[in-house]
Parts: structure tokens; sequence; C-alpha cells
């Protein structure tokens, strides 16, 4: 019986982890590449304002949940995010109203950030009740609806308009918002005693501030090549950086089925078992890395024929954005150590100059040695320093945690060993070749 759950559970996480991660795939192979950059360019503001928007309150919900000692209450929680989102997704509908188009990158900001908050808030939720599998499909949502109406409109010989998109997540957000303010009503019927005010809805933000700052930076350092290069260098670029992005990151699926299957216990093992534990999800990514890299010739098959010719075009640019992934998920997996030890806060506050200067620098660079014309040069020059940048924030994370007196050396000798063992052998590889 234990077998066949466990069968069922890698199953059904598979399926819904294969959807987060196709989607953006199966839309980049839906749309223009223009559109699609538009789109892409619009999810990483979102992805950010997301956070700042909501004020971190989303990463509270597994603190006030599997934390005792954490003082936090779940219905002024509900509360602050249904406020917040909804006014989001109001503002999103007053912008579409004044610009007269849906499908522009403001009104697809707004959408996205009012979505994307209150999706968050249930995702994570059921990752904090132990039911993973209900998470990822319900964090593949946006994507998920994004792709269904960009279907509708391939199917119909493109008679549906463009604003079909951003109709259908509207749809989509105010469902969510729906269900939030239900649930709000549900658990305040059970604690009538406990009345909301303001002085319980400050602690909620005091609690979440900290927690926001360090997503935030995770999120910059993750979405700054769509946001710099759209900025700089117009969506088409962003559509082609964003599908080798996207592609590359398929092995960071072993870094989800770990954290999120394992999430409940990341917040209550002992720190002994959580350092000897650690390293494995590096173990995994990397090993995933490599998977890929043997594995690409025939990928093309599931990917589309749009990642075919952008990878055979950019291939050194795709395989440095590969290795990359292994820093993708040493980030991730040092945020939510940070996050349980409850110290996000101040390794934000040592790593957020070093991130500043170092995307300015990664700026200057990217202007300085490309020729605007040369689609080429300006990828290669952008994705090689900002995989530096990438490990300088690493190493930036890791001394900060020294600092404070929180040792991981196990897990961050393993990160260093795996970016450069995969990547040299990947390299030497293609240049044997």
């Amino acid at each position: 019986m234990c077998i066949l759950k466990a069968l069922q559970f890698v199953a059904g996480f598979g399926v819904a982890r294969t959807l987060l991660f196709i989607a953006p795939i199966l839309l980049a192979n839906l749309l223009p590449l223009d559109r699609y950059g538009q789109f892409e360019m619009a999810q990483a503001y979102a992805a950010i304002g997301a956070l700042v928007v909501g004020m971190g309150l989303v990463s509270t919900v597994p603190l006030i949940r599997l934390r005792n000692e954490i003082e936090g209450r779940w219905d002024s929680l509900l509360l602050l995010i249904a406020l917040l989102g909804g006014s989001s997704l109001a503002i999103a509908l007053l912008l579409a109203l004044g610009l007269g188009s849906f499908y522009v990158i403001p009104v697809l900001v707004c959408l996205m950030i009012g979505t994307l908050i209150l999706q968050a808030l249930w995702a994570t939720s059921l990752k904090s009740d132990g039911r993973p599998t209900s998470a990822v499909f319900v964090e593949a949502g946006l994507w998920s609806i994004a792709v269904l109406a960009a279907g509708l409109i391939t199917l119909s010989g493109d008679r549906l308009p463009q604003s079909t998109i951003p109709l259908f997540l509207l749809a989509y957000g105010l469902g969510l918002l729906a269900f939030t303010f239900c649930q709000f009503r549900r658990h305040r019927a059970e604690q009538t005693s406990n009345a909301i005010t303001l002085q319980v809805l400050a602690h909620n933000v005091a609690l979440g501030l900290p927690l926001m700052l360090t997503s935030v930076l995770t999120v910059v350092i993750s979405s700054s090549g769509r946001l710099v290069l759209g900025q700089t260098f117009g969506v088409e670029l962003v559509g082609l950086y964003a599908l080798l992005y996207r592609s590359t990151t398929l092995p960071l699926v072993w870094h989800q089925v770990l954290v999120i299957g394992l999430f409940r216990q990341i917040f209550s093992w002992s720190d002994e078992m959580l350092r000897a534990r650690a390293p494995a999800i590096v173990l995994g990514v990397t090993a995933m890395v490599l998977t890929f890299w043997l594995l690409e010739p025939v990928l093309g098959f599931l990917l589309g024929q749009r990642f075919t010719e952008t990878f055979a075009a950019h291939r050194i640019e795709g395989l440095t954005l590969l290795v990359q992934t292994i820093l993708w998920s040493a980030i991730a997996l040092n945020d939510l150590i940070n996050s349980r030890l409850q110290i996000v806060g101040r390794v934000s506050r040592a790593t957020a100059p070093t991130l500043a200067l170092g995307l300015g620098a990664l700026w200057l660079w990217t202007q300085m040695h490309s020729d605007p014309l040369d689609t080429g040069a300006i990828l290669h020059n952008y994705i090689l320093g900002h995989f530096l940048l990438t490990a300088l924030f690493y190493a930036a994370q890791c001394l900060a945690s020294v600092r404070l007196g929180h040792h991981f050396s196990r897990l961050w000798l393993t990160v260093v060993a795996c970016t450069a063992g995969a990547g040299g052998l990947i390299f030497l590889g293609e240049y044997n070749l």
C-alpha cells in the first residue's frame, strides 16, 4: 500500500510539474515571438510586483501554520491578501478601459500581480498541508490558463483577439479571489471572539516584510535577463532569451520534487538533519543537468520546433544557462533555509548591495561589448555576465549566513563542486565533439 501511494504521488507530481514546466514553452510555440516576449516581460515585472505588493505575506504561511513559536493570524492574512489581490485586478481592469486594450504590458502586469498573489497563497497553503501535487497544479495555473487561451486563438485561425489571453487570466484571478473571500468568511465564523484590528493586521505585515525582501532579490536576479534585455533591446530578444531560459530550467524539476515533497520536514527537521540532507537536492539537480545535455538532441520532439531552432543557433548560450540552473537551485535552497532560520531579512540587507552593483555592471558590460544589430553577441555577452553575477550573489548569500553564525559548509561545497564539475564536463565534451 505504501509503495502504491508513493507511485501515485510521483505520477501525480510528475504530471503537475511537467505542466508547470511545459506551459511557457507551449506558449512560445503558440504566440508570435514579439507577443511571447511581451508576455514574458509582463510576467517578469509581475513576479517582482506580486512580492512587493504582497509584502511577503504569502511567505509567512508555513511559519504561521507549522512553527508553533510564531504568533500570526490566519484570518487576517486571508483578508489582507484578498484585498491586495483584488485591488490589483481592479486596477488592471481600469487600465484596460483607459488604454483601450487588454494586451499591453501595464494591464498584463497588474493582472498578473493580483493573480500571482492569490495563486501563491493557496499553493503555499497546500504545501504546508502536505499536499505538494495539488500545490504544483495551482502554481501552474496562470501559465496553463494563458496556454489554453493561446490554443483557442490558434484553433480559431487567429479570429479570436489577443485580448482573449488577459480576459481568461482575469476570470481565473476573480475565481481565486472569490475562493479566498469564502475561506476568510468560513474561518471568521469559527473565530468570532477574535476581532481583526489594525494592530493584528500590522503584525501580519511586520512578519512578512523581511521575507519579502529576500524573495524580491531572488526574483530580481532570475527575472533580470528578461527585464534588462527587454528595456534595452526589445521584446523579440526577450522571447529568444526566455525560450532558452525556460527550456534549460527543466533540471529544476528535481529541485521542486524534493523541496515541495519535503516542505513540512524542512521546517521541522533539526539543523543537523537539514545540513546532512540538503546537499542531496543539489546533487539531484546536477544529475538532471547532465541528463538534459546528453538527451538534448531528442528534446526538440518534446519542446517544439522553436526550441530546436533557437538552441541550435545559440547552443553555447543555452548550455551556459543549463549549468546556471545549479546555482538557481542553490540560491532557492539558501532562501528556504534562511526562512526557516528566520534570518532572511538580515541576509537580504547584506546581499542587496551586491545585486544592485552587479546588475549595473552587467548592464554596462552588455552595452559596451554588444553590437545592437548582432543578436547573437548580445545574448552571449549578457548570459555570460549574468552567470558570473549569479555566482557572486550566491557567494554573498553564503558569506552573510556565516557572519550570522549559520554554517552549511557541506551544502555550499557541494554547490561549488557540482557547478564547476558539470560545467567542465559539458564544455569539455562540446569541445571534443
